[in-house]
């Protein structure tokens, strides 16, 4: 039996989230990791096995076995002796997730990591399906207006998964920054491309195609096309005032 996390839905996305929206208070904050949700079981001969969101034989799910054995051993190294955790090591009775980042171009999904490495989320309990997380807090705001606002700025992650105490809920925000990379990456067009250049964010869009020659050459051409265009111009506003 595999019993991942909830859903976590999107701020925006849940209905029940919306109306719960009124009442939350102090918001802990965990970095998302751009990677497939993984989750662990255990099968009828006692064998532990990993499945990606939809399939026990997906491509990520493939990987994601090579390193269950060391993402596990780092757990238990870095939980075992707190107070709470001590019994999550009993797998056939709780579920642990994991994200998958990674610098392989083909499981990666838009950031491109230092390594692949299976990130630990939580692990929920097939008793009473209590979820405990194992993400670092990064930190807590006390609004959901302040957590839109500083995602409006963020860079370099792609959001956080947020939880709510006073309701007992999880859901996800993604940065401004990651939608934008996310959007030109899997609809391609020229005019995505000159927005970045205008926003600044064009080197961070050329760097998640580090891997795809063809595709650094078409959004290399777009940029050699528009920067002098708009330097010119630049140059003649300045000029004028």
């Amino acid at each position: 039996v595999c019993l991942p996390m909830p859903k976590c839905f999107r701020l925006g996305e849940n209905p029940i989230i919306m109306e719960q929206q009124k009442t939350f208070d102090k918001l802990s904050l965990f970095t998302k990791h751009d990677g497939s949700l993984i989750s662990t079981f255990v099968d009828a001969n006692g064998n532990l096995g990993v499945k990606s969101k939809t399939s026990l034989k997906s491509p990520h799910a493939k990987l994601a076995k090579q390193y269950i054995s060391d993402a596990l051993v780092e757990l238990v190294e870095r939980y075992n002796n707190i107070p709470g955790y001590l019994d999550l090591w009993d797998l056939k009775n709780h579920s642990i997730s994991f994200e998958l980042p990674s610098e392989d171009p083909d499981p990666r999904i838009v950031l491109k990591y230092e390594e692949t490495k299976l990130q630990p989320l939580n692990v929920r309990s097939m008793g009473d399906g209590k979820v405990r997380s194992f993400n670092q807090l990064r930190w807590c705001v006390p609004t959901v207006d302040s957590l839109i606002k500083h995602c409006e700025t963020e860079t370099g992650v792609e959001g956080y998964i947020v939880h709510d105490s006073h309701n007992d809920v999880y859901f996800k925000i993604k940065t401004g920054w990651y939608d934008t990379l996310h959007s030109s990456k899997f609809n391609f067009s020229e005019e995505n491309v000159v927005r970045m250049i205008l926003e600044e964010s064009v080197d961070d869009y050329i760097s998640i195609h580090s891997d795809d020659i063809g595709m650094k050459k078409k959004i290399n051409k777009i940029v050699e096309r528009t920067v002098p265009v708009y330097n010119h111009l630049m140059q003649k506003v300045e000029t004028f005032y």
